[in-house]
């Protein structure tokens, strides 16, 4: 389940959380996990019975081809930045939020 991940507040707070420039459903989850794995070596959750992913099934009335299509080129086009400038910006957009 890629939409699910573990991880310290610290972490969070230090790749900024997520970034809001994704509107709708889709590439929230991917992007804060590739700030996090260019951080930290990110560890699957175990295909193992003690570990159990819950996903209620829902109507997906939410997804939209043409919101998709336009949060992955922004991941695209945010991953062509440098790491450095990706995570200055998110932190700042993080501390704006938690005032």
């Amino acid at each position: 389940h890629t939409g699910s991940t573990f991880m310290h507040k610290e972490q969070f707070e230090l790749i900024g959380g997520y970034n809001h420039s994704f509107i709708g459903w889709g590439c929230q989850d991917i992007d804060m996990q590739w700030k996090l794995s260019q951080l930290f070596h990110l560890h699957p959750i175990p295909y193992e019975k003690r570990f159990e992913v819950l996903h209620l099934d829902h109507e997906r009335k939410h997804f939209s081809r043409d919101g998709w299509k336009r949060n992955e080129e922004g991941y695209l086009s945010r991953k062509k930045k440098t790491l450095n400038d990706i995570l200055t910006e998110d932190r700042g957009n993080y501390a704006s939020l938690t005032k």
